[in-house]
């Protein structure tokens, strides 16, 4: 297995200090679609010790973990996913930008590895949990002018 690693740019956005670019984009996401987030706001206690997720999206009941692509999904990190959502129920890894065909969503549930989705259906809320359907409004001009 190849390591990976990426020096991360902390990047400020709407008066908090995220430790990543990717971070914080995945924030404007966020609140431009109206889903209000958390950062970095629990830390879970897991078989390998402490672990922080990225985001805490209380209406959806699910703590998520931002990594620039599938190659940073060790199994550690996928192992604290899993234990984390044996405490609440949700957790997702989240890799890559919010673009379209630009991100994969691992979900896990009640300690399991549920499925992978692929970016190039996008998210739509529907009764409460994240659906992928298309939505041709999840990047659109405003957003890329944004980080150009």
């Amino acid at each position: 297995m190849v390591a990976y690693t990426i020096d991360p740019i902390p990047t400020k956005y709407n008066s908090v200090t995220y430790r990543s670019q990717l971070e914080a984009k995945w924030s404007l996401f966020f609140t431009k679609y109206g889903i209000y987030h958390e950062y970095e706001s629990y830390r879970f206690k897991v078989r390998t010790g402490y672990y922080l997720p990225d985001f805490h999206l209380p209406e959806f009941k699910c703590y998520v973990e931002i990594k620039p692509t599938l190659d940073f999904a060790s199994k550690d990190l996928l192992g604290r996913l899993a234990d984390v959502s044996s405490q609440i129920g949700n957790a997702w890894l989240i890799a890559g930008p919010p673009q379209p065909n630009g991100h994969y969503v691992i979900v896990f549930r009640n300690g399991k590895q549920q499925e992978t989705y692929n970016s190039n259906r996008h998210w739509l809320r529907v009764k409460g949990v994240f659906s992928y359907f298309r939505l041709k409004y999840a990047y659109d001009n405003v957003m890329r002018k944004q980080w150009e």
